[in-house]
């Protein structure tokens, strides 16, 4: 009774007065799991096994049964068992047992998942009876007349409009009617691309040349990255059940890489031809590659824009020609041979350094 009365100290005192008396705690712990057993079946069907059981220990059972609910008890049984399949091969096993009964007993303290969500349906189920009971009922009155309304009204008052409230912004957007934000132009509209139409399938049954140009076409409309392997492909042969392209050889990654659509391209055939085909996919040496070249762009370098050979003189180039002209005519003029080298300082350089002027006869 005291386990169920969650009296901790009681229940460790107990066990310590048992274990000191020599008594076996694994066979105390078996009698604990047994008795909680009999209050489990009294709990669950009170007339089962009421022959076996003693008068004074029904009596005992009875009492408990208020004490504690079915869950919380199976989850006490199941605390002491673990318990004790821990304690058979424990050397100290009090203090085993000691930690099985505590744990036990704070199972039966805590809240379960299943009460938690009874406590919310139980408030959400009592909350608009206690919030219908708060609103207190509004006294009905018998409804009065036109006449009678109006007149245990007060006299109602002019009422004063407010004309600064209003007459504001008709103001402020008169006296500055520049100042208003002009709606920003329209971006123009792009117009997106239209998608490339599927190209339509062929009434009947197609072969041959034909059958591969017709595959190629809804694939590319398909699956437009592989339209470069699919051009590069020449058409060899179609003889049922197979179908041959080939690649030159030069072009053998353009063959693996087309070899990873087999089964789509498989599929298009077989729909368009009205059979089933292989699609088979050769490299030979006798065929020419037939890729579109590239047109590479001219460098800058190499397109160098042609002057004109007449210009006409544009505004600004007019302007500053009188420029030109006057610093023309300002540059001082050009010095003679003979008077560069009667210049003082020239003579005076030769001087010190005794040298002489030689004059190269050309």
């Amino acid at each position: 009774g005291v386990i169920l009365r969650q009296e901790t100290a009681t229940v460790l005192a107990q066990l310590h007065d048992q274990s000191e008396a020599g008594r076996d705690l694994g066979k105390l712990l078996a009698d604990l799991i047994t008795h909680f057993r009999m209050l489990l079946v009294q709990l669950v069907d009170p007339r089962a096994e009421t022959e076996e059981i003693s008068p004074e220990l029904r009596a005992i059972l009875e009492s408990q049964r208020d004490l504690i609910t079915t869950d919380r008890l199976l989850q006490l049984i199941d605390q002491l068992a673990e318990t004790d399949g821990k304690m058979k091969w424990a050397p100290n096993k009090k203090l085993h047992l000691e930690i099985g009964l505590i744990k036990a007993i704070r199972r039966l303290g805590e809240t379960s998942i299943d009460e938690v969500i009874a406590l919310i349906s139980e408030a959400a189920n009592a909350a608009p009876g206690d919030a219908r009971a708060a609103v207190p009922a509004r006294p009905v009155t018998p409804s009065a007349g036109p006449s009678s309304a109006r007149a245990q009204q007060p006299p109602a008052r002019p009422a004063a409009e407010p004309p600064v409230v209003k007459a504001a912004p008709e103001t402020r957007a008169a006296e500055t009617p520049e100042s208003a934000p002009k709606p920003a132009p329209a971006a123009p509209s792009v117009a997106e691309p239209a998608p490339m139409p599927k190209p339509a399938s062929p009434s009947g049954p197609i072969a041959g040349e034909a059958l591969w140009e017709a595959t190629c076409a809804e694939l590319i409309a398909d699956r437009p990255l592989i339209e470069t392997w699919l051009r590069a492909a020449t058409f060899l042969n179609h003889q049922a059940p197979g179908f041959t392209i080939g690649f030159p050889n030069e072009l053998s990654l353009y063959r693996d890489s087309i070899a990873r659509h087999k089964s789509v391209i498989e599929e298009t055939l077989a729909r368009l031809s009205h059979s089933r085909l292989e699609l088979r996919i050769e490299l030979r040496s006798d065929l020419e590659i037939t890729l579109a070249p590239v047109e590479d762009e001219p460098a800058p370098d190499e397109t160098p824009e042609a002057a004109p050979a007449t210009e006409s003189p544009t505004p600004e180039t007019a302007a500053a020609s009188p420029v030109v002209e006057e610093e023309a005519e300002d540059a001082p003029p050009a010095v003679s041979e003979e008077d560069f080298y009667s210049d003082p300082l020239i003579q005076k350089a030769l001087d010190e350094f005794e040298g002489t002027v030689v004059k190269s006869q050309s």
